[in-house]
């Protein structure tokens, strides 16, 4: 349950924020179209794709950004994050990201050496020379990995399946999709889980933004998000 100061936040903010629509978006519209885009070889990290290596290494660039940032005097929100039950999980989703850019950019050992160099410098760098940074620009510098994760969602799904379940649904029309909830069920299901690890605990290093009711309701955006991805996946093919 929520305390009072965790239903007074999410009513200050809103239980919906521009993040909750720019991912609903995504993973409802851009992600089906990337995926379609370049191709469903059913593996979880496709090699040679320059475009979601790009994308990756601005999501890596922007995590590292906003933890390494300081915030103003009396802006708790995000400290101890790493320490926090948020932090592995963030941590795990973050090395999954790493291995995804560096396979789809094909980067060798010694280039990843380099550009983990350069984050360290980078992240240096703001620690000691930027300015401090209120909330609203952690959560921008943090947007670009949650979107990269809302990619990663559709090939987890593709590589646990086998491409059972896409291939099935492309032969369907939409409204033969009614008779195919209890698969549309499950990928909303498995999407909680996805959600909580790799959308709710990364932003957790921004800003905490409210208790358990809204981000339940922030999780209900995104299911709908997806809910249309999965209904607009067959018409693209992908």
């Amino acid at each position: 349950m929520d305390s009072d100061a965790d239903v007074g936040r999410a009513a200050a903010v809103g239980l919906w924020r521009a993040e909750d629509w720019l991912l609903a978006g995504w993973v409802a519209i851009a992600a089906p179209l990337l995926s379609a885009a370049q191709g469903t070889s059913g593996e979880l990290l496709p090699a040679n794709r320059l475009l979601d290596g790009v994308l990756g290494l601005a999501a890596i660039a922007g995590a590292v950004a906003c933890l390494a940032v300081r915030r103003p005097a009396g802006d708790t929100a995000g400290a101890g994050f790493l320490t926090s039950a948020a932090g592995g999980p963030f941590s795990g989703g973050l090395l999954l990201v790493i291995a995804s850019t560096a396979t789809a950019l094909d980067i060798s050992s010694g280039v990843g050496l380099a550009v983990a160099g350069i984050l360290v410098v980078l992240a240096v760098a703001l620690r000691l020379r930027a300015a401090p940074a209120p909330a609203p620009v952690r959560r921008l510098l943090m947007t670009p990995f949650v979107l990269v994760t809302g990619t990663l969602f559709w090939r987890l799904v593709h590589a646990i399946t086998a491409g059972g379940v896409l291939d099935h649904l492309r032969g369907l029309s939409l409204s033969g999709l009614q008779a195919n909830l209890g698969v549309v069920g499950f990928l909303v299901a498995a999407s909680a889980v996805y959600y909580a690890m790799l959308v709710a605990a990364p932003r957790q290093a921004a800003e905490r933004e409210g208790g358990f009711v809204a981000w339940a309701a922030r999780y209900v955006l995104f299911a709908a998000g997806i809910t249309f991805g999965i209904a607009w996946l067959p018409v693209l093919g992908g």
